[in-house]
């Protein structure tokens, strides 16, 4: 993660997805910051979009839902951390869709 102001291999991790922001009742953990869950979502859906075990695909569907939903109340929803850091989602989305249909494609 070079460029993002961590040394080379010193970015953070957190836990499991489902176990951040994408279900906040069920979320024991507290949630990291704006920008860090942001880049931290984007990576996990990335790495994920392809997984074949069940346990991966069911947390790429809570992130892909996270990503859809256009919902502004949660202090931690997508909507509203884009909002926050003055970032378009539409443009997050349009960037995720693009890279899902070329893994599909490949």
């Amino acid at each position: 993660m070079q460029g993002l102001g961590y040394p080379h291999g010193s970015a953070p991790h957190f836990p499991p997805p489902q176990l951040i922001a994408l279900d906040p009742a069920a979320s024991p953990q507290p949630v990291p910051p704006g920008p860090t869950l942001l880049f931290d979502a984007i990576e996990r859906y990335y790495r994920l979009m392809a997984a074949h075990e069940p346990a991966e695909r069911e947390t790429f569907a809570a992130l892909e839902r996270w990503f859809e939903s256009r919902d502004h109340v949660g202090p931690d929803t997508f909507e509203r951390l884009c909002a926050r850091y003055r970032i378009d989602p539409d443009a997050i989305r349009r960037m995720l869709r693009r890279r899902r249909r070329a893994i599909r494609c490949a």
